[in-house]
């Protein structure tokens, strides 16, 4: 079955019951409805979830600190919940920063990133603040276009970065 969770009045998260991930976002254009990562559109949630072969359950009431999140003023989050949201800096960069939960002490980066490694740059979404703080890095993007784009001139010699 997938479990739907509506993020705001045209947005909504997919989560196979099963497995416990996330299957999919959905968004509302239209009168139609978009799974990310498919061109197709569908009439309803309940066709969507034809698609994978199953049916809707609807979730069951959470209390949580954590809320579901897709975006930090503009940059992706990695993960479907996140909490503690705060703004830190590398330098002069603003970075969007947040938890997954309110006892994780891992901190995460909003946005797209490409890190500086000896012999290449590696690029990711969600990447350990940590990571950033003690790694190269070019970023934060808002969405993985721009990170690619920024990624290829930092690989033809444009390296003015961080």
């Amino acid at each position: 079955m997938i479990q739907v969770k509506q993020l705001t009045p045209t947005t909504w998260m997919l989560k196979d019951t099963k497995t416990e991930k996330t299957a999919g976002m959905v968004s509302l254009r239209d009168d139609k409805y978009y799974l990310l990562g498919n061109k197709e559109s569908f009439n309803s949630l309940d066709a969507i979830a034809a698609h994978f072969g199953t049916t809707i359950k609807e979730p069951d009431d959470e209390t949580d600190d954590s809320e579901v999140v897709t975006e930090i003023n503009g940059y992706p989050v990695k993960h479907s919940t996140a909490c503690e949201f705060e703004t830190k800096y590398i330098g002069d960069i603003a970075i969007e920063t947040y938890k997954v939960s309110p006892t994780s002490k891992k901190v995460y980066a909003a946005g797209y990133f490409g890190l500086k490694f000896k012999s290449n740059l590696g690029c990711g979404i969600g990447v350990l603040f940590q990571t950033l703080e003690n790694t190269g890095f070019i970023g934060p993007f808002k969405n993985e276009l721009d990170m690619q784009f920024a990624a290829k001139q930092y690989g033809n010699g444009d390296n003015n970065g961080n």
